[in-house]
């Protein structure tokens, strides 16, 4: 794990640059680094650079992720309730069972993005890119789908509940049950709908 100091000196230099606009500061680019289980609320990460980090167990609720680069990281089991991920490139980061309540996902890029077991009740995901994302198990409940692209998801075993923006949604190739052929568009929608949403 990196050293709480070290951590908390850069983040203190990220919140300069942000705030400033980038005219003051340091912007936060870490590759792989290593923050596991730590208490980041009340940091600003926004427009971090934080690919391939390792962020399981870690505290993020309520924290701006805003345009943040966290490809191929691990939030596994981390808390994101009421966090800002809008803008976020989250390809391929795995976040198996994080509880993101709440949380902003608009235009978020979740492409491969592993969310097995996650609990997003109540997200925003307006807009964001779910191709190939893996929602196995997830709790998807009171969440905002408008104009969302769902393309090749894996929805199997999902808790699927009251879905908004629903006739905004831009579905393909959704797998629901891996006993049946993935549903798209209208298909998608009726399944939605009886499921729940």
């Amino acid at each position: 794990m990196t050293p709480r100091s070290e951590v908390d000196d850069r983040l203190a230099r990220h919140a300069e640059w942000v705030r400033s606009l980038g005219a003051a500061g340091e912007r936060l680019v870490a590759a792989g680094v290593n923050l596991a289980g730590m208490d980041l609320r009340g940091h600003d990460l926004s427009q971090a650079t934080l690919t391939a980090a390792d962020l399981s167990g870690a505290d993020l609720s309520a924290v701006s992720l805003y345009a943040g680069d966290f490809r191929d990281a691990r939030f596994d089991s981390a808390r994101l309730d009421g966090a800002r991920l809008s803008k976020a490139d989250l390809r391929r980061a795995s976040m198996a069972r994080v509880s993101a309540r709440g949380a902003e996902f608009y235009s978020c890029e979740l492409d491969r993005a592993l969310l097995r077991g996650a609990d997003l009740t109540g997200a925003r995901l307006a807009g964001a890119g779910l191709y190939h994302t893996d929602l196995r198990e997830s709790t998807l409940d009171g969440i905002d789908v408008a104009r969302a692209v769902l393309d090749g998801a894996n929805l199997t075993g999902a808790v699927i509940r009251a879905w908004d923006g629903l006739e905004l949604l831009q579905a393909s190739n959704v797998v629901v049950d891996p006993e049946s052929p993935p549903l798209s568009d209208d298909d998608l929608l009726a399944w939605v709908r009886q499921a729940g949403g």
